[in-house]
């Protein structure tokens, strides 16, 4: 997420019905899924009156161009 990107934060998603999926077997050791596990920072928060103006503004998805 860039550092000016000033919306609210939303992730796509929906709802998957078991029917609509194909059926698949996963094996043992199989590989399905990676995960990177790094230190959280710390960061102390301020609340602010107003925001300054930037580039990006509210732009959401895909308004980066990227």
């Amino acid at each position: 997420m860039s550092t000016d990107f000033q919306n609210p934060r939303a992730s796509a998603r929906g709802a998957v019905k078991a029917e609509d999926m194909l059926p698949f077997e996963i094996k043992a050791g199989e590989r399905i899924a990676q995960a990177k596990v790094q230190d959280a920072p710390q960061y102390r928060l301020e609340w602010a009156d107003d925001l300054s103006a930037t580039a990006r503004g509210v732009g959401g998805f895909g308004s980066s161009g990227a």
